[in-house]
């Protein structure tokens, strides 16, 4: 009798048969070929979980709930060569090149991450309550459970945007689909993306300015203009010094006359002392007119009584002051006339090159589930179910054979 039967023999009828420690034996290592002999060996195990591993597969293919995927293509914004941007940049010069420091192209990742952003989610979570749908208790949640839902890739060869939706209600899956499309224009509204789109709001940006700036020049010449009291320069130079010309010209003349009156009259004399008071109002218009820096306060207040502002002696300190508030107006005026040029050919190449995602394939309500596929689960769970038992009838022949001393030498 070999020694393995005498071995399990001693098993088999008494408990305290002495080990293989004790008989001085040792377990030789298993070979390859034994796994097979453990499965063999204990088949019904194997086949136990494979059948197992089948029913709950075919339960689970059949407990979970189907669902529906929507699909939806797009087609991002593709910038064009615009005939405006060049004239922009070349009027603007230097602010010129700040500009064409963001005309690089938009890669499709960006309208991704656009179509996957949180202002998009919160926006179709309050028109689809998905926080209910997805069974999330917080916005957090719900931004996590998206990518279970939610899918965007971009199409390399046909250069599409994709989205797709997935849920149990087919009609809310293409909704919800057909949604991500109209909130991202929303979104892409309120942004400036492309080319065109920065450029349309950096000179948006420098027309405001310009404008202030334009406000500011009128404001300093007009403020001029009251507190001088001219408006057309030139003119009224001209007529300001022919009116002291007149003044001094009758002051001569009345002065003349008055001395002609002294050699036959007296001081007392009526006419004289009309001449006399003549002569007095002339000298002060001519003061008044010339202004002197020591006129007083009485000449002051005639001087605006007859409404001159400005007198003779000032006026090449007030065509310094009047020609440079209308330059700096005119200078502002070409500013905000270039400005806005280049603001129209940016709203115009805007135009060309469209800032909306174009839907071209918009989602229907699917009619075949996309989920769960079920031979796929069945398949699944069966496999792991036979590995399973493999695993453990490989475990307890290996056992059984350490026990009983089967590879022993």
């Amino acid at each position: 009798m070999s020694l393995r039967v005498m071995l399990s023999n001693s098993d088999a009828g008494r408990t305290d048969a002495p080990g293989m420690a004790d008989l001085g034996l040792r377990p030789k290592p298993p070979s390859l070929i034994d796994p097979l002999h453990w499965c063999i060996r204990r088949r019904r195990h194997v086949m136990a979980g494979v059948a197992f591993g089948l029913l709950v597969g075919i339960a689970a293919a059949f407990l979970l709930p189907t669902t529906y995927t929507a699909k939806i293509g797009l087609i991002a914004p593709t910038p064009v060569a615009a005939p405006g941007a060049a004239a922009a940049l070349s009027a603007l010069g230097g602010a010129g090149s700040l500009v064409g420091s963001v005309t690089a192209r938009t890669p499709d990742e960006l309208y991704i991450a656009i179509v996957q952003s949180d202002r998009v989610l919160r926006a179709l979570d309050e028109q689809f309550n998905l926080r209910s749908r997805w069974r999330a208790e917080s916005f957090t949640e719900l931004s996590q459970q998206r990518e279970r839902y939610v899918r965007a890739t971009s199409d390399r060869r046909s250069g599409l945007l994709v989205v797709e939706v997935t849920d149990a209600d087919p009609a809310i899956a293409a909704s919800l689909a057909n949604a991500h499309a109209t909130e991202a224009n929303k979104v892409l509204d309120s942004l400036a993306v492309t080319e065109a789109q920065r450029r349309r709001a950096f000179f948006e940006q420098q027309v405001k300015k310009s404008e202030t700036d334009l406000v500011g020049a009128e404001n300093r010449l007009r403020t001029f203009q009251e507190r001088s009291r001219l408006v057309a320069f030139d003119k009224q130079a001209e007529l300001l010094l022919q009116r002291l010309a007149q003044a001094r010209a009758r002051l001569s003349e009345r002065q003349i006359h008055l001395q002609v009156l002294r050699t036959t009259t007296t001081d007392s004399n009526p006419t004289t002392r009309q001449v006399q008071a003549e002569i007095v109002a002339l000298e002060r218009e001519v003061r008044s007119l010339e202004r002197y820096s020591g006129a007083s306060s009485a000449e002051a207040s005639e001087r605006v009584s007859q409404r001159v502002e400005v007198a003779a002696a000032d006026l090449p300190e007030a065509a310094i002051e009047f020609l440079r508030a209308r330059r700096d107006l005119r200078t502002q005026e070409l500013i905000f006339e270039s400005l806005i040029r280049q603001l129209e050919a940016a709203r115009l190449d805007e135009a060309r090159e469209g800032s909306r995602l174009q839907l071209i394939e918009p989602a229907f309500a699917p009619d075949r589930k996309s989920g769960p596929k079920r031979l796929l689960v069945i398949a699944t769970t069966t496999l792991a179910g036979a590995l399973l038992a493999l695993a453990i009838a490989m475990a307890m022949g290996w056992r059984e054979d350490l026990r009983t001393g089967s590879g022993a030498r």
